[in-house]
């Protein structure tokens, strides 16, 4: 079997991957890895056997590639300029819009094939208008399904999924609720209404992804202080469907990969 090592990603992000090529690693040591959309530099966080399995890392299937080389490092340097740039950007078309949204954070993947926009709102917010200008102001590519709903229609034009989204939003945890888990609290980062799926982070700072009826009942508030995190007495299980907290009846949860970004 392969060593499991825990390698630590953006912010406070830590991944289990698995050593099947062998590499002599120590801690600290910088590594690419397989990530969600491609190849991600990472550090060696933790090796140690014994306490890689108290922490219980489940069934680990991505790998780690190779140590990282000088070039590696200089295009990490390169990309996090690149995000700096394209953060004080957008932020600019924002204000200049006047959108009700706020710029939190830009991702540039480590092969520049893909930049992330992560930002806050009160409401949908229709930004068809700034992703259109800025992608064909730097020559980008866009990719429809990102931004379109099942139909291939833009998303802030599907008017009848509106009362679909508003449901799911009233019904989901919002970003910072407290959830108690058989593995212990985590606390909710985004959420995709239309998957009814929710990603939480550990206290280890690992992120995972909970569909929504795998969830405990609500209601969810982001104090932590509610009583989310327990069942009622003789209350079924999760994952069986039923009956929401606000007496809605829970559509199925979608298993799909979340998009990259979300906009809640």
């Amino acid at each position: 079997m392969s060593e499991i090592v825990q390698v630590s990603l953006r912010g406070t992000r830590r991944e289990f991957y698995l050593n099947s090529r062998n590499l002599w690693l120590r801690l600290r040591d910088r590594v690419i890895v397989q990530g969600e959309h491609g190849e991600t530099l990472g550090t060696v966080f933790l090796k140690d056997p014994t306490l890689i399995d108290l922490k219980r890392p489940g069934n680990v299937t991505r790998e780690i590639i190779r140590k990282a080389e000088e070039e590696d490092l200089d295009q990490e340097d390169q990309n996090t300029a690149l995000e700096t740039e394209a953060f004080d950007y957008c932020r600019q078309r924002v204000e200049l819009r006047e959108l009700k949204m706020e710029l939190s954070e830009v991702e540039v993947a480590f092969r520049r094939n893909r930049i992330t926009f992560f930002f806050t709102a009160e409401q949908r917010v229709d930004f068809r208008e700034l992703v259109l200008k800025m992608a064909r102001e730097q020559n980008l590519s866009l990719n429809p399904t990102k931004i379109s709903g099942a139909c291939g229609r833009l998303m802030c034009c599907l008017s009848y999924e509106l009362a679909q989204y508003r449901d799911s939003a009233t019904r989901m945890p919002p970003v910072g609720t407290k959830i108690s888990t058989g593995k212990g609290a985590v606390v909710v980062t985004r959420s995709d209404s239309y998957r009814e799926t929710v990603w939480v982070r550990d206290d280890e700072g690992a992120e995972h992804k909970i569909a929504y009826d795998d969830l405990p009942p609500g209601p969810y508030h982001k104090c932590g202080d509610c009583s989310c995190g327990k069942r009622a007495p003789g209350e079924a299980g999760s994952g069986g469907g039923g009956a929401a907290a606000n007496g809605h009846d829970t559509p199925p949860a979608n298993g799909d990969d979340l998009p990259p970004a979300n906009g809640g």
